[in-house]
């Protein structure tokens, strides 16, 4: 893996890589190497080298390391774990532990349950947490390979039980997952777009899932397992990238908002014919608002 740390510590260097290991050289021997007459290259072996683990012994994907401490190492790993690393009475990296996980880059989502004291995060690494906010510690998460643009609860009267997620990835996937005692648990999983899902809404009567997208589309599922089973409907061409999507109180219509700034009334289909395509052809009604201007 990609080397991300290089420290000269006395006449020790030490590396660290994207692999997660921890190497040390011999300055005087790096320093030192020549190559032969037919050669541009020297190989020269590492006095020591150690594997840094984190939780499940995970190898740790080394961003950087703080060596300020005479006892111990802290490392970042680049997927969002702080990792603490003991030394020898010689200074020598030994154990590791991982001491917190977190967020790598951006939180794109937070949701609080309504039935019980926890929060589901999503974010740009692809994973969707689950944390105890009284207890102030995450109790689990799982890794997509895609980043992860936006997540909700299922409303009360599609999900009973409270414990269900719908979240929607950058490569066009759109997930539900069930909070069990020891983990995620996948329950459905649909493809409905080809770039970020932004937004996702169920109907009122809970039959229906509109998801929206930066392709411009509006995609309808029916969801006659109580908001899993997703079976694809059609889709609505809005005038572009789709940030926003509302059902009406009857439930008949979506209320489109675009990042253009448009805004478009969509019937919601109940069925569509999608032997030949799932694009659903129905007018659409565009309002437009005219912003007083002040005046001089």
């Amino acid at each position: 893996g990609m080397i991300e740390v290089v420290r000269l510590v006395g006449d020790v260097i030490y590396t660290a890589a994207a692999d997660g290991y921890v190497k040390t050289w011999s300055f005087a021997s790096v320093n030192d190497a020549e190559p032969g007459e037919d050669s541009i290259v020297v190989l020269v072996e590492p006095i020591a080298e150690l594997l840094i683990t984190k939780a499940n012994d995970v190898p740790v994907s080394v961003k950087s390391v703080v060596m300020t401490q005479p006892d111990h190492w802290l490392v970042q790993d680049e997927d969002g774990a702080l990792v603490r690393v003991e030394l020898t009475e010689t200074g020598a990296p030994s154990t590791s532990e991982q001491l917190v996980s977190f967020h790598a880059g951006a939180i794109t989502g937070l949701e609080a349950f309504t039935t019980s004291d926890h929060a589901v995060t999503c974010g740009a690494d692809g994973t969707v947490r689950c944390f105890d906010y009284v207890g102030k510690r995450e109790l689990f998460s799982v890794k997509s390979c895609a980043p992860a643009s936006t997540n909700s609860l299922l409303p009360s009267h599609v999900d009973r039980t409270g414990r269900c997620v719908i979240a929607g990835y950058d490569d066009g996937v759109v997930r539900v997952l069930r909070r069990c005692a020891d983990g995620w648990r996948l329950v459905d999983c649909v493809k409905p777009h080809r770039d970020e899902v932004t937004t996702t809404a169920y109907s009122p009567n809970g039959r229906t899932l509109a998801t929206g997208s930066v392709d411009g589309a509006v995609f309808f599922l029916s969801t006659p397992g109580k908001g899993i089973d997703l079976e694809p409907i059609g889709f609505v061409t809005a005038p572009g990238p789709v940030s926003v999507v509302t059902w009406s109180p009857c439930g008949t219509k979506v209320l489109v908002g675009c990042e253009t700034g448009d805004i478009v009334e969509v019937p919601a289909p109940e069925t569509h014919d999608a032997s030949h395509t799932f694009e659903i052809a129905c007018e659409t009604t565009k309002y437009v608002f005219d912003r007083p201007r002040p005046t001089a």
